[in-house]
């Protein structure tokens, strides 16, 4: 069948609704209405945008110069495309398309007309319809305020909406095609919506690395110059520069605009249906080279070389180091090590290990953003790097208060091994050690690089660290022990949740942040005693204190949370184990 009835559109299009409002209601009951909310409000806002813009274009227009108007439609371009990528995102963490290509080549459909309605399907979004309106009433308003030659605009924008699509669309099809692995999914995921807050820092960060990069802000010729470079460079700024150039007498600018958008969207979805046709017909997987299917191929037998011993295969160096680690783990529990050793494996290839690595770099990119010239002395500089800290701590929340949700069915395992609950509630809590000391020491050493601190503060805030590490832990241990639920492969929140476990959480998050008010008192001693001129590190003293009783306390309490769970094991296992979708 190679021509699609419309009767057969119109039903698989609906079909995609409703799978859609019923992937938000999967995520919380709440969200279904308002995804039909949402699309309501957005079909009556693209008219009202429409009219809108309209009005306001024939309001300001009039008597704007060219460079004005470039810099209003690259404002319009701006805006949707933040909404548009926001929205992509959105759409991967909820799982996807909702008009998968291979349901609908089960149809009597040609793999063309399936390949269209997947189309159709993955790019009709609200803030398309919405800045669709804007761009729309925009041109209208220019035809109407600078004449006929501004005609050119609606193919303009009808030319960029198709190549945004488009190009949208071979990323979706390829996100497709990796996201086969839900481990690569997540991975992906992380990645983007780290790409993406770096992404709308970077203004930013330019004013803030690179002061000399506004120097000619003051002048219009120079600001034109690198206005029109600048939307040459870049495919999404050639709807603005066609704008530019028909206002300033260059009609051929917005036809060759016109052109290149066109061919861009054409070559983009050309290559995204024979991609995916590939993909989905002939089984090629995604992202592999000639040289990689070659390498998958047998090859002949080798001889294995005879084992050396290893001190001729390991260097000195790496002996060493092994050697200081034994020392190191002397104490430790073989099962405790060994539980650690694989925890540690484990959430850091899982992508929420990867998101818990990236947080913390985006939390230091902000602080150095928005409160490095905000926050001044010495009150303040000290606690904001216990701040800090303890948003590292918060951020991996979710690691230390489901220690057994990575596991999955692999924690059956575990149970049957024998290994003893206390010794396994250790192996854990090791696990995150690297995390806090690595990402830790990292935020130290930045912030002290921007807020200078005295030796001795240095060192009581890394006692503090491990202080925050041990609170985390014990308090981890009880949540993962009384509510453990099973972990997605690609997000770590909680399925199902409950008001008492939301509570709970909360809670616990404002016990952690209540170990550092109480901070204020030794600093405020060492300032009182500093201003008297005696200089006695107060706050080291109190740090070093509070450690060891924090020690203590994480000893007697890493007893009692083995027995319990060791009466728990069995809820345990069957909450972890539990299928997720």
């Amino acid at each position: 069948m190679s021509v699609l009835d419309t009767s057969q559109a119109w039903s698989i299009l609906r079909l995609a609704w409703k799978l859609s409002r019923r992937r938000w209601e999967r995520q919380s009951p709440i969200l279904g209405g308002v995804a039909i909310l949402v699309t309501v409000v957005g079909v009556g806002s693209s008219v009202a945008a429409l009219a809108l813009a309209f009005f306001l274009g024939t309001t300001f227009l009039p008597g704007t110069e060219p460079l004005g108007r470039l810099i209003v439609w690259d404002g319009v371009i701006g805006v949707f495309l933040i909404l548009w990528i926001a929205g992509l995102l959105v759409q991967l963490q909820l799982g996807g398309e909702s008009l998968v290509i291979e349901k609908l080549l089960h149809m009597p459909v040609s793999p063309l007309s399936a390949f269209l309605m997947n189309f159709v399907g993955a790019q009709m979004r609200v803030s398309l319809l919405i800045s669709l309106g804007v761009m729309l009433g925009l041109s209208a308003a220019s035809v109407v305020v600078l004449g006929a030659g501004q005609l050119i605009l609606f193919p303009l924008t009808m030319a960029f909406a198709a190549m945004v699509m488009c190009i949208t669309h071979q990323f979706q099809s390829w996100l497709a095609r990796v996201f086969a692995n839900k481990r690569r999914r997540g991975t992906v995921v992380a990645i983007a919506v780290l790409a993406f807050v770096i992404l709308a820092n970077l203004p930013a960060l330019t004013d803030r690395f690179l002061p000399g990069a506004n120097s000619g802000a003051g002048d219009p010729a120079q600001m034109e110059r690198w206005a029109i470079i600048g939307n040459a460079a870049l495919p999404v700024g050639w709807l603005a520069l066609g704008a530019w150039g028909v206002g300033d007498g260059h009609l051929w600018l917005g036809v060759v605009a016109v052109f290149g958008m066109a061919a861009v969207a054409a070559l983009s979805l050309r290559r995204s249906y024979r991609k995916t046709i590939a993909a989905t017909v002939l089984g090629e997987p995604a992202g592999r080279s000639r040289r990689r299917q070659s390498e998958d191929k047998p090859h002949r037998s080798r001889v294995v070389p005879a084992a050396t011993p290893a001190s001729a295969t390991n260097p000195p160096r790496t002996m060493a180091l092994g050697r200081i680690l034994e020392a190191l783990g002397r104490h430790i529990p073989d099962h405790s090590r060994a539980v650690a050793g694989v925890a540690v494996r484990l959430w850091i290839r899982a992508p929420q290990g990867k998101m818990v690595l990236f947080s913390p770099v985006l939390l230091i990119m902000l602080y150095v953003l928005l409160f490095q010239n905000t926050i001044g002395g010495d009150w303040a500089s000290q606690f904001a790097v216990l701040g800090m800290m303890g948003f590292m701590i918060m951020m991996a929340f979710n690691l230390f208060a489901n220690l057994f949700g990575q596991d999955g069915n692999g924690f059956r395992a575990v149970v049957l091994a024998g290994v003893p609950a206390r010794e396994l509630l250790l192996g854990k809590n090791l696990a995150l050690l690297p995390y806090a000391v690595i990402v830790g020491t990292a935020m130290m050493t930045i912030l002290q690089w921007v807020h200078p601190l005295p030796a001795s503060h240095v060192l009581g805030n890394v006692a503090q660290l491990f202080v925050l590490y041990l609170v985390g832990c014990m308090l981890g241990n009880s949540f993962s022990i009384r509510m453990p639920w099973a972990m997605s492969p690609t997000s770590m929140g909680m399925r199902n949740a409950t008001a008492v476990s939301f509570l709970a959480s909360f809670l616990i998050l404002l016990l952690l942040f209540g170990f550092i008010a109480p901070l204020a008192i030794p600093i405020a001693v060492e300032k009182w005693l500093a201003s008297g001129g005696r200089v006695v590190p107060v706050y080291l003293i109190f740090s070093v204190i509070e450690l060891g009783i924090v020690w203590l306390f994480y000893r007697r309490f890493l007893n009692s949370k083995g027995r319990l769970l060791a009466k728990r094991m069995e809820t345990v296992l069957e909450r972890v184990t539990q299928p997720i979708e």
